[in-house]
């Protein structure tokens, strides 16, 4: 009787698994660079569309484009989008460290910087009962299509923590819906924007969460 194989399950065997993983057809870098180029400016058209339809831009969106509050919501929306990003694309490569401070502290550094600037008097929970309801509800919701665009980018990656890649994918989402509503919300103080953008993000990154455990699993 010949002897029954050994399945040996160390650290080296899964690393090689990993790396042969990658570099098989439909995974790796290249497809997710393709994919990321088409996933990613669709999603961010769609979640435009969907703040357009559910909040329409604000009448005077012209005259605040140039003003140093609307351009902080802009920025900080941006780096949150690039912290995200960056962070959700190498969570999909095997064995890159995330070093998310690396990525986020131009972000924390520009709202620290806005919030003590701002003097615009912009009360946190809005002008009414329904601000922060409306803000969060429609990044939530225009996000969703992001999302979706963001895991479709990430299953042609190697994802080894998929519930962290759904976060961060979410993340990412979370912050292209905030930045698509800044054409609609009419709340331009710091405070509003660093607390209430962000939590919406949150939000997103946890429904990422779930659908990263369930769709970004190998």
């Amino acid at each position: 009787m010949n002897p029954v194989p050994s399945v040996s399950n160390t650290p080296a065997d899964t690393a090689a698994l990993i790396a042969r993983l990658s570099a098989a057809p439909g995974l790796g870098d290249a497809p997710v660079r393709r994919r990321r180029w088409l996933a990613l400016p669709l999603g961010a058209l769609a979640a435009l569309a969907v703040v357009l339809l559910l909040a329409g831009a604000r009448a005077d969106l012209a005259a605040v484009l140039g003003t140093p509050l609307f351009a902080f919501k802009v920025a900080s929306m941006l780096l949150l989008v690039l912290a995200a990003g960056v962070l959700a694309l190498r969570a999909g490569q095997p064995g890159r460290a995330l070093r998310p401070l690396r990525w986020l502290w131009p972000l924390l550094l520009l709202v620290l910087g806005g919030l003590w600037l701002d003097g615009s008097g912009y009360p946190l929970l809005g002008a009414s009962r329904a601000s922060v309801a409306r803000c969060v509800g429609v990044i939530v919701l225009a996000a969703l299509p992001v999302l979706a665009a963001a895991l479709w980018w990430l299953r042609a990656a190697v994802p080894t923590r998929p519930a962290l890649a759904g976060a961060l994918a979410g993340m990412l989402a979370g912050g292209v819906a905030a930045l698509a509503y800044t054409v609609a919300c009419l709340n331009d103080g710091a405070a509003f924007v660093a607390l209430w953008y962000h939590v919406a993000a949150l939000i997103v990154a946890g429904i990422g969460a779930l659908l990263g455990r369930l769709l970004l699993r190998w």
